[in-house]
């Protein structure tokens, strides 16, 4: 379902029998992010690739894309959009971000068929387009640990007005996948699921916005490779009478398995701007029933104003994790005559679930120019406290230290449109 729907919509996009009026737009991000410590290396999200032992680059921030849009009529019209960025896999088809045909048969009612921006965040549309917002990039707490920005399906919105209040709901349902990378050490992972639906109500006044949303999806996909295979000698473990040891063993098997999981998101968010202040927070909550997987609270504030081209603004964004840190129940290496590789595996199943807990804050002080309408250029500065064993935004050796952090970020971006 998932690729015939979204190549439906390309048939429909580039025919050339069909061309009648096209549109072409495209954005850009030229960014170098240096960060200060010795064992981390900087994500913008899950989806780009470890590099643990890199400080600066320009790879995490920049970015190019190219959006195509052709109006067939009054009510159908199609939109493709291609973005050129840093990304963990090497699937060609992951660049492509957009390609849905849709459909408006009133001005109340919109419906749309293929890839779709996955609507479960405020800037769903414009995460990737960094000219659109006052700051370098969207708050890691909330945007970074979320890897799925697509989805292939359907898509519904009803607007319609009330107490002079313009509300908007949308309802999407399909499928969305995305190449996550995370540990140095091991294979990228293909995170997918077949079932995602996501609701949400916004309401738009003068100068506010107001959001609430709600996703649910069951994960399809498997850890990488090597996971499995350590699950699977957890398992034999639990199946040898070793009394506390095959206990834990079995307790580290069920941790390790995110196949059939069920995830939830809530969102709420708020927007105030009136050409000259700016706020904007967004709260959110996940919460499943695997612990590899993120469990929490997040949530973020903005506060800028503007001064003529220039716009100065504050940021400060949070995570706490609902989920424990897993610790040993038993010392494997006190069992007589179990193998050495047994009594590892214990360890690296602990780092293992551990390893996706995040649990810090950022405040952030940035700056944007306006140089032109469709040119600017910013600087962010990000002061990061990363609490023990809480490093799951971070690109980390698998197995090193997971101890108390303070990490200083810098970025100096330009972005544009066209």
């Amino acid at each position: 379902m998932r690729r015939r729907t979204f190549f439906l919509s390309l048939l429909f996009i580039f025919s050339p029998a069909l061309a009648n009026e096209w549109s072409v737009s495209g954005f850009g991000n030229l960014a170098y992010s240096y960060e200060d410590s010795a064992n981390l290396g900087y994500l913008r999200d899950l989806t780009q690739k470890a590099h643990p032992d890199s400080n600066g680059s320009f790879l995490p921030d920049s970015k190019l894309g190219l959006q195509l849009g052709y109006q067939f009529d009054q009510e159908w019209s199609a939109t493709a959009q291609y973005v050129l960025a840093e990304r963990a896999g090497d699937e060609a088809l992951d660049g492509l971000e957009l390609a849905f045909l849709a459909y408006q048969p009133s001005a109340s009612i919109d419906i749309r068929v293929g890839r779709m921006g996955y609507d479960v965040f405020w800037f769903t549309d414009t995460r990737r387009v960094d000219f659109g917002h006052l700051w370098v990039r969207p708050p890691q707490e909330v945007y970074g640990w979320v890897p799925l920005q697509n989805i292939d399906g359907f898509d519904l919105t009803y607007r319609f007005t009330q107490a002079e209040i313009d509300w908007s709901a949308n309802f999407q349902f399909g499928a969305t996948q995305a190449t996550t990378d995370l540990q140095q050490g091991f294979e990228p992972n293909r995170f997918f699921s077949n079932r995602a639906g996501v609701v949400s109500l916004t309401a738009n006044g003068m100068f506010w916005r107001a959001r609430a949303s709600y996703a649910q999806l069951r994960v399809d996909s498997q850890l990488p490779n090597t996971m499995e295979q350590a699950r699977e000698n957890l398992l034999l473990t639990s199946q040898l009478g070793l009394g506390l040891v095959s206990d834990e063993a079995l307790e580290l098997y069920d941790s390790l398995g995110i196949q059939g999981a069920v995830v939830r998101y809530g969102q709420l968010g708020f927007e105030f701007n009136d050409g000259l202040w700016q706020f904007v927070s967004e709260l959110v909550r996940v919460d499943t029933d695997r612990e590899v997987l993120p469990n929490g609270v997040g949530g973020y504030a903005l506060l800028g104003h503007r001064f003529d081209s220039i716009t100065p603004y504050i940021i400060y964004s949070h995570f706490s994790p609902d989920t424990d840190v897993t610790e040993k129940q038993a010392d494997w290496s006190l069992v007589p005559g179990l193998p050495t590789d047994i009594v590892q595996l214990q360890q690296g199943a602990i780092d293992a679930v551990n390893q996706t807990i995040i649990n810090q804050s950022t405040f952030s002080l940035g700056v944007r120019w306006d140089i032109t309408a469709q040119f600017s250029l910013k600087s962010q500065f990000d002061w990061i406290d990363i609490e023990p064993m809480g490093h799951g935004l971070w690109a980390t050796e698998f197995g090193a230290p997971r101890e108390a952090q303070q990490v200083q970020l810098f970025t100096l971006s330009a972005s544009f449109v066209f």
